[in-house]
């Protein structure tokens, strides 16, 4: 590989430096209008992530094919301890750092239904039971462990000279295409500097400035302090020394967003030391270093643990705790370490299968992937120096060339672990990075797009052309102008009143949007569950919402639309009884068991069928529930549940295991018997508000508390300064 690092590289490695800079300033300048030089960066990590497979597999094959099966005993005895101590020191610093969150406020005790894991899902990722599957799915881990079966067993075979060749032909024509590529590197760091500064909304800063600002402290800590101090504890070097030797392989690793864009200057480097502690380079520490550099890759990516700070940070973003039965965060460290072998890319696929695992929000990949272009590159800066820490000391350990420094390598723990404590424990005394307060759901409002030239009153009359039951609903709202929408406020988040007093919620949302699409007034109309299918046969408003079930006595006399939600069971509980309600059994030795239901012909009988011995107390809605009422828990939904205990400080929301019931509960929109227009219009214009993204952003701002996106165009010099659009 050596041959590859020249003059050449280093020259192209500022040009990339100087398109990295021009890029941050085409971005600022150009603002949202750099998004057309999109194309040009994705094209160019497409292509390099397209030669990464074949070359770590060859060179993986190819590295521990040609050594014997005692130097691969020697290179992981000699290594095994340093390679523990980079994980260990990187997930101290990490976990110091995650001390700093503050402690998640949620109101949820118990997983999430949208949520599952399973040790399958885990063995999978881990187990090559198909290599082809594990590539296409970017089953990293699953594809490293594959090599390295098959590389040990390549060990014991003498007539495998012909393998060796093949293998050692796709490792260099992958690194000849590497090299074609990465001479459009400067073009391909101006457009991906160039559209992540122009493109990056200010308002993604503010809502995750804390975890920006840790992510990068332990990225800097880990990248220019630590591991270089770690590396001169090992090896007789000095500090500037390491810096300057893998400055350019940061440098085109910083440009390109790509770790595997280092390997050749991490290897130069590597053979440039032994060189200066050996006479030369013979045969077998070409091979061996060779080896230990290319295992580098999969092995050294330190910054991807950084996963273990993301999932921490998004249990307090989405205000939603961690769900680990067994070992609690002690497994989520385990499942983060092999959730992160492998390359920066695969760690999206890492971050859906952690958030399964933890029982975090679906959303949690979204979030990482907002955040992707910002942390990408702190992220990379990490890994590139835990590849050169593991390339350059395991080669080092392997030929008995290691003298450790131990005042250099306490120093080096000691400063780190006291500077990162201090900031914990200021955080702890002063409260200052503690700034992820959620916003409570009684501020939500409707978005100005939806409520725009739209006509609202409450309750008005009921005209007598409404009454007339020979035109159809559909005809007799675009004659009359005025949609009648029948609703109950005590179903937040769907449906409810906020502390400026205006009805809003998910489901009001979408009555807005279809007054708007069919061009008319809103009036809504108040009704009780109690009275539901009487005020629909009397024809007392169009449609209903309110996360209404479907349930069978309903269909025979009613008609409803497609199912736009589903929901499962859920209890209200206090906080310090949260350990009763965690599973039936636990419920059922509760002494005079007494439950509140609000009353609703679907929570009652199943209130009624898991606790037959229990007292009911029959509510009208949860507002009655109040700390007066002697109950030990009411049974309500948890959507339902999660958005009212998140407005009751003392009460929290506990999703039972073992329910007798737990099938998903569906709510649609109700209406009129035998109103096929109406009905049809409205399941079709569901559907095209699930495809619209209708469905997706308010699902995201009233059930997740995520905020909503900013309308206005990002800030730009072209725009805001000189006016010249």
């Amino acid at each position: 590989m050596d041959k590859n690092i020249s003059s050449n590289n280093l020259s192209l490695t500022w040009q990339v430096l100087v398109g990295s800079l021009l890029g941050i300033l085409a971005g600022l300048f150009f603002g949202p209008y750099t998004k057309i030089l999109r194309p040009i960066g994705d094209v160019y990590v497409m292509l390099m992530e397209s030669v990464v497979y074949p070359y770590i597999f060859a060179s993986l094959l190819h590295g521990l094919g040609s050594i014997t099966p005692k130097i691969a005993t020697r290179i992981f005895k000699k290594n095994w301890a340093f390679y523990l101590l980079l994980i260990s020191i990187s997930f101290f610093i990490i976990w110091l750092l995650s001390l700093a969150l503050p402690e998640s406020n949620s109101s949820i005790i118990g997983p999430n239904a949208t949520s599952s894991n399973s040790v399958e899902g885990f063995l999978e990722r881990l187990i090559p039971n198909n290599l082809f599957s594990a590539l296409v799915k970017n089953y990293m881990p699953a594809i490293i462990i594959f090599c390295l079966l098959f590389g040990f067993a390549l060990q014991h075979y003498k007539d495998k000279q012909s393998v060796l060749e093949t293998l050692s032909t796709i490792k260099a024509a992958s690194l000849q295409v590497w090299n074609w590529i990465i001479l459009t590197s400067p073009y391909a760091a101006f457009s991906l500097v160039a559209y992540t500064t122009g493109t990056i909304s200010f308002t993604t800063f503010e809502n995750i400035a804390l975890y920006l600002t840790l992510f990068f402290l332990g990225t800097f800590l880990l990248t220019f302090w630590i591991v270089p101090l770690l590396i001169t504890s090992f090896i007789s070097i000095t500090y500037k020394e390491v810096i300057q030797l893998l400055r350019e392989a940061l440098l085109i690793a910083l440009a390109t967003s790509l770790s595997v864009a280092a390997l050749p200057y991490i290897e130069s480097a590597t053979k440039l030391l032994l060189l200066r502690h050996t006479s030369n380079l013979d045969e077998e520490m070409e091979k061996v270093t060779e080896t230990i550099t290319t295992m580098s890759y999969p092995f050294g990516q330190i910054g991807n643990l950084f996963l273990y700070l993301f999932i921490i940070f998004a249990s307090v973003y989405f205000q939603h705790p961690i769900f680990l039965e067994t070992l609690g965060k002690l497994f989520l460290i385990i499942l983060t370490y092999f959730s992160s072998l492998g390359s920066p890319s695969s760690t999206i696929d890492s971050v859906g299968f952690l958030a399964n695992w933890t029982f975090l929000p679906v959303q949690t990949t979204s979030l990482f992937v907002e955040l992707l272009p910002i942390t990408r590159y702190g992220q990379v800066l990490t890994s590139v120096m835990g590849m050169a820490f593991i390339s350059i000391v395991s080669s080092f350990a392997y030929f008995q060339l290691i003298h450790v420094r131990w005042r250099a390598l306490i120093f080096c723990i000691l400063t780190s672990v006291f500077a990162l404590s201090i900031l914990s424990l200021i955080n702890v005394k002063f409260n200052v990075f503690n700034k992820i307060t959620p916003n409570s759901i009684l501020n939500f409002r409707l978005s100005p797009e939806i409520t725009a030239h739209t006509q609202v009153t409450f309750n008005a009359p009921t005209q007598q052309s409404f009454s007339n039951l020979n035109s159809s609903t559909l005809h007799r709202i675009r004659q009359t102008g005025v949609l009648r929408v029948g609703y109950n406020e005590h179903m937040i988040p769907f449906v409810y009143f906020n502390k400026y007093n205006e009805l809003v919620g998910f489901d009001v949302a979408f009555m807005y949007d279809l007054a708007k699409t069919l061009g008319v007034a809103i009036t809504f109309i108040h009704f009780d569950f109690f009275n539901l299918i009487e005020d629909i046969e009397a024809n007392k408003f169009d449609v209903a919402i309110g996360s209404i079930y479907v349930i069978p006595s309903r269909l025979l006399k009613a008609s409803y639309t497609q199912p736009y939600f589903r929901d499962r069971p859920a209890f209200i509980v206090k906080k310090d009884r949260v350990d009763d309600f965690k599973d039936v059994n636990s419920i059922a030795q509760i002494q005079n068991l007494k439950i509140a239901v609000f009353n609703d012909p679907v929570m009652i009988p199943l209130a009624k069928e898991n606790f037959p011995n229990a007292k009911f107390v029959i509510i009208p809605n949860m507002d009655a529930l109040t700390p007066e009422l002697d109950v030990d828990g009411a049974l309500w939904t948890q959507e339902h549940t999660q958005a009212w205990a998140s407005v009751h400080p003392g009460y929290a929301s506990v999703t039972s295991h073992g329910l007798k019931n737990p099938a998903p509960l569906l709510m649609a929109y109700i209406l009129r018997k035998d109103e096929q227009d109406f009905l049809w219009f409205l399941n079709y214009w569901l559907k095209i508000k699930e495809t619209d993204g209708f469905t997706r952003q308010e699902y995201e701002y009233w059930l997740l508390g995520k905020p909503r996106p900013s309308r206005e165009p990002r800030w730009s010099i072209i725009h805001n300064v000189l006016h010249w659009v």
